[in-house]
C-alpha cells in the first residue's frame, strides 16, 4: 500500500510538470509569436514593471493608461482656476497629481460604498444644482430671471424637471449627459467622502485659546532688523577645502546634472499678416519649401547640413533638452511645450532629424548633435556657487556673536545701531499677534516666538526674507476669562471651520506617500 501511495506521487507530479511544460510549447508555438494570452508572457502576469508604451505610470495596482493621462491634461488645460501663463510642464504635472489623488479617492468610496444612486442625484441636481451648471445654463439663456438676465432662475428651472418639460435643446443634450456620468460617479463620491472627513476636525480648549490670542490681543513690539547681505566679502575668507568638503556632502542633491541632448532646429515660420492680400501664396509656398526641406535633410538624401545650404536657411537656435517637466525641459516658451520635441530628442540618435513639429511660431525640425549622459558638474564649475553660499553662513556666524547681548538686553540696541550700518530698528509696531508688521511682515517663526513671550521678554534670533530679526515685547493687552469665554464658541466654530477645510487635503497627502508609485511619464509621453 505504501509504495502505491509513493508511486501515486511520482505520478501526480510527473503529470504536473507535463502540464507546465505544455503550457510553455503553446506560448511558443502560437502563431506569430504572440503566445501565451495574446503576447503577454507567464513572468508578466505577476510583473510590476509598467509598459511606457501603454502606460504613464502606476498608482498602487491600478495602472494609468496613456489615455486615460491625456484626458486628465486635457481636463487641466480647460480648467478656469489654471493660471493663463502657465506652462504645459505645469498642466502636465497638475494632471499626474489629479490621478494620483482620484485612484485614492475612488478606492475608499468603494470602501465605504458612496458610490451616488440616480436618486440622489436626481435631488441633488433639483435641489442644489451646482453654481457651474446654473452659469451654464445662464450662458445659454435658460432659465434666466425675469428682473436680471444674467442670474438663474432656480424656481422655473425645478418646475420644468417636475414637469419632465422638454426645455432642452438637442445641442446641450449630450455635454450635460456627460456632466451627469462625471457628477454621479466622480464628483457627487468626493464631495461625501470629504464632508465625512471634515467630521473629524475638531479643537481642543488650548487651541481655541491659541487662536483667540492671536486675533484678539494687541501687542506693541520694537523689531531689530539685521540685514547681513551689507556685510563686506572682503572681510570673510572661505577656504578651498570648505568649499570641497561642501561640495561633496551636497554632490548628490545638488551637483548631479541629469541626463540632457543637444539639438538644433530650423524654424519655418507662418506668414500672418491680415493686411497682405499674398498671404495665402506665400504660406503655399512656405509649406512646399518646408516639405521639401523635411525630404532632403534626411541623412540618406542631402543631409542636415547640405539641406541648410541649399535651401539658405540658418540655424534657429541651439538647446540642451531634458526628460523631466520642469523649466519646459529645456524648451523655449516662445515655441510652446511639446512632449513630441523631447521623444525626439530621447528616442533617436545622434545626427538624426525630426519630422516638421508644430510649435507656437510654425514647424521646425530638429537634429539631435549630442547625447550627454548623467553626470557629476565638476568641483571648478560650482566653486563660486558654493562660495557664496558659505560666505553668507560666516556673516550669520559673526552676526551671532555679536547679539549675545542683544538677546538679553534690549538697552543694548542702540549701540548696535550706532556701532554697524547693517542694522536698523523699528519701534512700537502696533497690532495682534498675527498681523503683517513692518520690516518683517507675517512670520510663523515670528508668531511662534509672541506666542510664548510676556512684556519685556527679548526673541531668540528669527531669520526671515534674507534677513535676521529680534523682537522685544514691550506690552500686551490683558487677557480675561470673560472675554475668552464670550468668543469662545465663535473662535472654535471658525478654528474648526479652517481645519475641515484642509483634513481632506492632508489624508490625500498622506496616501499618496503611503502608496508605491511608479511614474514613467518622461518615457511614455
Amino acid at each position: 500500500m505504501t509504495s502505491i501511495r509513493e508511486n501515486s506521487k511520482v505520478f501526480l507530479w510527473v503529470c504536473l510538470i507535463g502540464f507546465v511544460l505544455s503550457l510553455v510549447g503553446v506560448m511558443g508555438s502560437s502563431s506569430g509569436g504572440g503566445g501565451f494570452l495574446g503576447g503577454a508572457s507567464l513572468t508578466s502576469l505577476f510583473s510590476d514593471s509598467v509598459n511606457p508604451a501603454n502606460f504613464v505610470g502606476k498608482v498602487g495596482d491600478r495602472k494609468i493608461t496613456r489615455n486615460e493621462f491625456y484626458t486628465e491634461l486635457n481636463l487641466q488645460r480647460n480648467s478656469q482656476q489654471i493660471a493663463f501663463n502657465a506652462t504645459d510642464s505645469y498642466y502636465i504635472g497638475r494632471a499626474w497629481e489629479a490621478l494620483i489623488n482620484n485612484t485614492i479617492i475612488d478606492i475608499k468610496t468603494e470602501d465605504l460604498n458612496l458610490k451616488t444612486s440616480k436618486d440622489e442625484l436626481r435631488s441633488f441636481l433639483r435641489n442644489t444644482p451646482p453654481q457651474a451648471l446654473q452659469n451654464h445654463l445662464v450662458n445659454n439663456s435658460l432659465f434666466l430671471l425675469e428682473s436680471d438676465s444674467t442670474s438663474f432662475d432656480l424656481s422655473s428651472y425645478q418646475n420644468a424637471l417636475d414637469q419632465n418639460l422638454q426645455w432642452m435643446p438637442e445641442a446641450l443634450r449630450a455635454g450635460l449627459n456627460n456632466y451627469q456620468l462625471s457628477l454621479m460617479n466622480r464628483s457627487l463620491p468626493r464631495a461625501k467622502l470629504n464632508y465625512l472627513y471634515s467630521l473629524l476636525s475638531t479643537a481642543s480648549k488650548n487651541e481655541v485659546k491659541q487662536e483667540y490670542l492671536e486675533n484678539n490681543i494687541n501687542l506693541n513690539i520694537d523689531i531689530l532688523t539685521i540685514d547681513y547681505s551689507l556685510l563686506d566679502n572682503n572681510n570673510f575668507t572661505v577656504s578651498d577645502a570648505e568649499v570641497e568638503q561642501y561640495y561633496k556632502n551636497n554632490l548628490d542633491d545638488k551637483y548631479t546634472k541629469e541626463e540632457s541632448i543637444t539639438v538644433d532646429y530650423v524654424l519655418f515660420k507662418n506668414i500672418s499678416d491680415e493686411n497682405d492680400s499674398l498671404e495665402i501664396i506665400l504660406n503655399d509656398e512656405l509649406k512646399i519649401k518646408r516639405q521639401n526641406f523635411g525630404d532632403d535633410a534626411n541623412p540618406e538624401l542631402l543631409g542636415f547640413d547640405q539641406a541648410l545650404i541649399d535651401y539658405e536657411i540658418s540655424i534657429e537656435d541651439t538647446l540642451s533638452i531634458t526628460q523631466d517637466f520642469t523649466a519646459n525641459s529645456g524648451i523655449p516658451l516662445s515655441l510652446g511645450y511639446n512632449r513630441s520635441i523631447v521623444r525626439f530628442a530621447f528616442d533617436q540618435n545622434n545626427g538624426d532629424v525630426s519630422p516638421a513639429i508644430l510649435t507656437k511660431e510654425g514647424y521646425a525640425y530638429f537634429r539631435i548633435i549630442n547625447k550627454e549622459k548623467a553626470a557629476s558638474e565638476s568641483l571648478d564649475s560650482v566653486k563660486d556657487d558654493i562660495t557664496k553660499l558659505l560666505l553668507v553662513d560666516k556673516k550669520k556666524n559673526f552676526i551671532a556673536s555679536k547679539l549675545d547681548n542683544a538677546l538679553n538686553n534690549r538697552n543694548s540696541w542702540e549701540e548696535l545701531l550706532e556701532e554697524y550700518e547693517f542694522i536698523s530698528l523699528d519701534m512700537n509696531q502696533e497690532d495682534k499677534m498675527n498681523a503683517n508688521f513692518k520690516s518683517i511682515g507675517r512670520s510663523t517663526k515670528l508668531l511662534g516666538c509672541l506666542s510664548a513671550m510676556q512684556p519685556n521678554d527679548i526673541s531668540t534670533i528669527i531669520e526671515s526674507n534674507n534677513k535676521l530679526y529680534i523682537v522685544h515685547l514691550n506690552s500686551m493687552d490683558n487677557y480675561t476669562d470673560t472675554d475668552f469665554n464670550e468668543k469662545y464658541d465663535s473662535t472654535r466654530k471658525n478654528l474648526i471651520n479652517s481645519n475641515s477645510n484642509s483634513i481632506f487635503a492632508n489624508w490625500l497627502q498622506y496616501m499618496s506617500k503611503k502608496l508605491d508609485i511608479i511614474d514613467v511619464r518622461m518615457k511614455s509621453i
